[in-house]
C-alpha cells in the first residue's frame, strides 16, 4: 500500500537527509488537540481557508517561513490513533489502536467493537523519540500523551523514548484549564502550587522556554526533539475571561467570521498561538531557530455539533468523530526557516496523512531508526513538496472499526460509524459496514461531500474499493464483529457491490408532485377553502394572514449546523408560492421552530409562543427529533398542542418527518418510520391535513434518486428537500 517503505527512502532518496547528517536540524513538533482545518486566522496568501475571527500571527508567520499543506489529514478522527501513527509512523489499523483509549464501545443493533483492539502503545514499537534519541537527540515531551491506560507503560512517555517529561500520561484532557483551588492540574510532571489562574497552555508554554533554556546540551552539538502537545483546543472549552471578552467584544462588532462565533474557543486559539508565538521568539533569541525544523499539526478535525459544537469545519463537511472531511482533514505548517532548499510562504495541496510525519523526520534528520520498525512503516516522506518538487503519496486510507463518540452522541454527526475509507486523487470512497454500503466523493467539485456519486462511477467505486478490500488485507485489520454469530464481518465485496442505479445528475421535479392523502381525513379541496378565501381578498378588504410553522430545526432553516439557511427552508419557499397563488395577499409566515428541540418542549411553550400569534393556519414538525422521545411521549405531546389549536378551530397541516441519511426507509420498524406512522394516525383521526413528506423522500429513492440529493446533513435536507415539502404544502391551498 506504500509508495516506498521507509528503508528504501532512506537508503535510495535521502540526498537532502545525507545532507543534514553530520548537522542535523532540531526538530519541535507542535500538536494542537482537535483543532480544525478552518481554526486559524484568514490570510489570502498564507491561508486562505481560515476565518478573520481569530488571530494567530504566529501560525501565519510560521507559514510564512514554510509550507502550508491544504491537503492534509489525521490519520484518524478522533485523538489517540491520530497521536499513535505520528509516534510510530504506522496506519492506526496496523498497530491496532484504532479508536481514543479506552473508548467509547458504544451499542449498535447489529455490529460491536473487536474486543481485542490494543489500548496500550505496544513496546515493540520504535517511536519517533527512541529513533531520534539513538541519533543524538536530547528528547522532551509536553504536553497531553494519551497512549496507554492508567499505570501501564504506554502511558508514560519516560518508557517510550522521552528524556523528560511533561504533564504526559493517560489522560487525553485536563479536566480544567485553569489550576482552581487546589492550585494544581494533576498531571505528571507538574508543579502544584501554580495560582489559581494559571492557564495550562500558558503553563506548558513556559515549561518549554524553560527546558530551551535549561536543557543540559544546550552549549553542546546535541539537537533536541521537543514534541510540544497541548491539550488545547480540546474540551473543556475554556479561556482567561479577558482573551475570551477581547473575542465577544469582536463578534459583537461584527465581521466575515464565516461561520465561527465561539469567543472562548477562539481565546483558546490565541493562547495557543502566543504559546507558538513564546517557542519561536526564544528559538530566534538562542540563535537556533534557523537551525530548527518545526512541524504543526492536528490529530483530528474541529469540534462540531457534538460536546459544545465551539466550532465549524465549513465548507468541510461535519468534524471530530467523523470520517467526513471535516473530521479528518487539518491544518499541517512546516517550516525549516535556514534550509535553502525549502520553499517558503507556499501553499501546497500534496495529500498527507499523520504517519506521514515519522517518515519525514527520520528522513530530514538522516536518522536511521530500526530497519525491523521501518519495514512495516506506513508513511510516506513529504519532503520533496517541502522543496517545492512532485510529491503523491499514492492512495491515503482510514479504517475504522467502532463508534465514535460524536456519532453516537449528536444526531447531526455522521460518518463515524464501521467504516473504511480510501482516497485516490479527487476521489474519495467510503464503506460503512452497517449497511454495506458505498459513498464515492469527488472532492475537487464538491468539497462539502453532499453528492454520492457511487452509482455514477461503479468503475471507480470497483477499483477503489477493490485497493481498500487489498489495504486490509496488507494491514490484518480488524474487521466489526456481527453481533449474532460473534465472528467478524466480511470485508467489502466488490462482487456484490450493490450501488444501484442512481441518478445523481437531477433531483425530482416536485412541480406536479402527487400529495399523500391516505391518511387524511381532511379534503383538500375544501379543508382550507376558507383560508384560500381569505387570501383572495383585496384591499381594501383584506387582511394579514398568520400561518405559523411550529417544529425543529428543520422548519427552523438549518442546514449545516450552525448555518440557517432562511430563504432556502420550506417555510419561506411555501410563502413564496403562496404570494405567487394570492398576489393581494398580506401573508405573515411565523417560525416558532427551535433547533434541536422534540415535540414536549414544543408544547410546552406552545400556548406562550404559538396560539399568542393568533394563527390562521398552524403547521407542526416535530417527529424527526421524536426519535429519543418514544412513541407514547410524542403522542401525548403531540395530541396537546393539536386538542389546544382544535379548541380555537385553527385548522392544521401534521408534517410527517423528513428523512435522515442514518435512517432505513425501507425498514418498517426504523423509528422515523413508526413516528411517521404516528403522524398520518393523528393527522386521520382529528381531520386535520397531512403534509407526507417522508413518504415524498421514500419515492424519490423508489424512483432511483439518490437520497443525498435532498440533503445536505445528516438530518437536515438541502433546497431541493425542502422544495420538496414546500410543493406538497402548497397542495392544499386551492387555486381559484
Amino acid at each position: 500500500m506504500r509508495v516506498l517503505s521507509l528503508a528504501l527512502l532512506l537508503a535510495f532518496i535521502s540526498p537532502l537527509a545525507n545532507a543534514q547528517a553530520d548537522n542535523p536540524p532540531n526538530v519541535v513538533l507542535f500538536m494542537v488537540d482537535d483543532f480544525g482545518w478552518t481554526d486559524w486566522q484568514y490570510d489570502a496568501v498564507l491561508n486562505p481557508t481560515g476565518s478573520m475571527l481569530y488571530e494567530t500571527p504566529n501560525m501565519l508567520r510560521l507559514a510564512q517561513h514554510g509550507v502550508n499543506f491544504t491537503n492534509a489529514y489525521s490519520a484518524n478522527a478522533v485523538c489517540s490513533p491520530s497521536r499513535a501513527a505520528v509516534i510510530t509512523g504506522k496506519d492506526p489499523a496496523r498497530i491496532r489502536i484504532t479508536d481514543w483509549i479506552p473508548g467509547g464501545n458504544w451499542q449498535h443493533p447489529t455490529l460491536q467493537d473487536p474486543s481485542d483492539w490494543d489500548v496500550t502503545l505496544n513496546d515493540s514499537e520504535t517511536t519517533l523519540a527512541e529513533a531520534l534519541q539513538e541519533n543524538g537527540y536530547d528528547t522532551v515531551f509536553i504536553g497531553k500523551w494519551h497512549l496507554g491506560t492508567n499505570g501501564s507503560d504506554a502511558a508514560n512517555p519516560f518508557q517510550n523514548g522521552f528524556d523528560v517529561n511533561i504533564a504526559g500520561g493517560h489522560r487525553g484532557n485536563p479536566g480544567n484549564f485553569f489550576a482552581g483551588d487546589d492550585r494544581s492540574f494533576n498531571l505528571p510532571g507538574m508543579a502544584s502550587n501554580y495560582q489559581p489562574s494559571a492557564y495550562l497552555p500558558d503553563v506548558l508554554s513556559s515549561d518549554a522556554i524553560r527546558y530551551l533554556q535549561e536543557r543540559p546540551s544546550r552549549n553542546e552539538t546535541d539537537p533536541f526533539f521537543l514534541y510540544m502537545s497541548h491539550y488545547a483546543v480540546h474540551t473543556p472549552i475554556q479561556a482567561p475571561a479577558a482573551t475570551v471578552q477581547y473575542y465577544q467584544n469582536k463578534l459583537d462588532a461584527g465581521g466575515d467570521f464565516g461561520e465561527h462565533d465561539h469567543a472562548t474557543y477562539a481565546a483558546m486559539v490565541h493562547h495557543v498561538d502566543l504559546a507558538l508565538g513564546r517557542l519561536m521568539d526564544e528559538l530566534e533569541a538562542q540563535g537556533i531557530l534557523d537551525e530548527t525544523l518545526i512541524i504543526l499539526a492536528s490529530d483530528n478535525g474541529g469540534l462540531w455539533a457534538a460536546q459544545g459544537d465551539p466550532t465549524s469545519n465549513a465548507p468541510l463537511r461535519a468534524g471530530k468523530g467523523s470520517w467526513y472531511e471535516g473530521g479528518i482533514r487539518t491544518p499541517l505548517i512546516v517550516a525549516w526557516p535556514g534550509n535553502n532548499a525549502f520553499v517558503q510562504g507556499v501553499l501546497c495541496d500534496d495529500v498527507i496523512i499523520g504517519h506521514d510525519i515519522y517518515t519525514t523526520v527520520l528522513e530530514l534528520t538522516g536518522t536511521q531508526g530500526s530497519p525491523a520498525h521501518n519495514a512495516s512503516t506506513d508513511g510516506v516522506s513529504f519532503a520533496p513538496g517541502l522543496c517545492g518538487e512532485q510529491h503523491d503519496r499514492g492512495t491515503t486510507f482510514w479504517h475504522y472499526p467502532h463508534i465514535a463518540d460524536q456519532d453516537h452522541a449528536s444526531e447531526l454527526v455522521s460518518g463515524g460509524t464501521y467504516l473504511t475509507a480510501a482516497r485516490s486523487g479527487d476521489w474519495k470512497l467510503m464503506y460503512f459496514y452497517a449497511d454495506q454500503s458505498w459513498e464515492l466523493y469527488n472532492l475537487s467539485e464538491d468539497l462539502g461531500e453532499t453528492t454520492n456519486l457511487a452509482g455514477e462511477h461503479p468503475d471507480i467505486v470497483a477499483t477503489l474499493g477493490q485497493e481498500i478490500v487489498d489495504y486490509l488485507i496488507e494491514i490484518d485489520a480488524q474487521l466489526p464483529v456481527d453481533q449474532a454469530t460473534g465472528e467478524p464481518v466480511a470485508p467489502p465485496s466488490i462482487d456484490q457491490l450493490g450501488l444501484g442505479d442512481i441518478d445523481s445528475d437531477s433531483v425530482s421535479n416536485h412541480g406536479d408532485v402527487e400529495i399523500h392523502l391516505a391518511n387524511s381525513a381532511a379534503d383538500p379541496d375544501d379543508y382550507l377553502a376558507p383560508l384560500a378565501e381569505e387570501l383572495r381578498k383585496t384591499w381594501p378588504d383584506n387582511r394579514t394572514v398568520n400561518i405559523v410553522c411550529h417544529g425543529h430545526s428543520v422548519p427552523a432553516g438549518y442546514f449545516q449546523t450552525p448555518r440557517v439557511d432562511t430563504f432556502n427552508s420550506y417555510p419561506h419557499l411555501m410563502h413564496v408560492g403562496l404570494n405567487e397563488r394570492y398576489p393581494n395577499a398580506v401573508i405573515n409566515v411565523i417560525v416558532t421552530a427551535i433547533g434541536g428541540e422534540a415535540s414536549p418542549a414544543g408544547a410546552a411553550r406552545f400556548e406562550r409562543e404559538v396560539l399568542n400569534h393568533d394563527p390562521d393556519l398552524l403547521l407542526i414538525d416535530y417527529a424527526l427529533n421524536d426519535r429519543g422521545q418514544g412513541l407514547e411521549r410524542s403522542e401525548a405531546a403531540w395530541r396537546e398542542m393539536i386538542e389546544a389549536a382544535l379548541e380555537r378551530n385553527i385548522p392544521m397541516i401534521l408534517l410527517t418527518p423528513t428523512a435522515a441519511l442514518r435512517a432505513d426507509l425501507a425498514d418498517p420498524d426504523d423509528p422515523l418510520n413508526q413516528h411517521a406512522e404516528l403522524v398520518r394516525a393523528l393527522a386521520k383521526e382529528y381531520g386535520v391535513a397531512l403534509v407526507d413528506s417522508y413518504a415524498g423522500f421514500k419515492q424519490h429513492v423508489a424512483d432511483g434518486g439518490d437520497l443525498l440529493e435532498l440533503m445536505s446533513h445528516g438530518v437536515h435536507p438541502n433546497r431541493a428537500g425542502h422544495d420538496l415539502v414546500a410543493q406538497r404544502l402548497l397542495c392544499w391551498f386551492p387555486s381559484e
